[in-house]
């Protein structure tokens, strides 16, 4: 006997969904976090067989009505989302001729360098 349910075909337009980083410095700790979810729906097609694509015809006002109310909400999910570690800039021990160097950052600051992310900090060498 054939499976019969609903089933649909789910994606998202504009595809892939654009979104903007906002990244910050805490002591020597890189974090982002996602500032800015560019609009977007979610389009379903129904799927299946003959019985699943009556069915889920049968349901497209309720998966349309879905499809148009859950792009806000993942939205609102994403936007609590806590900042994300990406990196921690830790000092760095070399070893030169028999003595070891070790040169520690502090002060990081965040700016562009050509469209690219740059870090810079003042050093001490000990």
């Amino acid at each position: 006997m054939p499976e019969v349910g609903i089933g649909y075909e789910a994606k998202t337009e504009p595809n892939p969904i654009g979104f903007e980083v906002s990244v910050s410095v805490s002591g020597t700790q890189v974090r982002a976090v996602i500032s800015n979810v560019h609009p977007f729906v979610a389009v379903l097609k129904p799927t299946g067989n003959v019985a699943q694509l009556i069915l889920s015809g049968a349901a497209w006002p309720i998966a349309q009505t879905l499809g148009v109310a859950v792009p806000p909400l993942a939205t609102q999910i994403v936007h609590r989302l806590p900042a994300i570690p990406i990196t921690t800039i830790q000092p760095l021990a070399q070893t030169v001729e028999g003595e070891t160097i070790t040169i520690t950052p502090s002060h990081l600051v965040l700016s562009d360098s050509n469209g690219m992310l740059m870090i810079s900090s003042d050093i001490s060498v000990t």
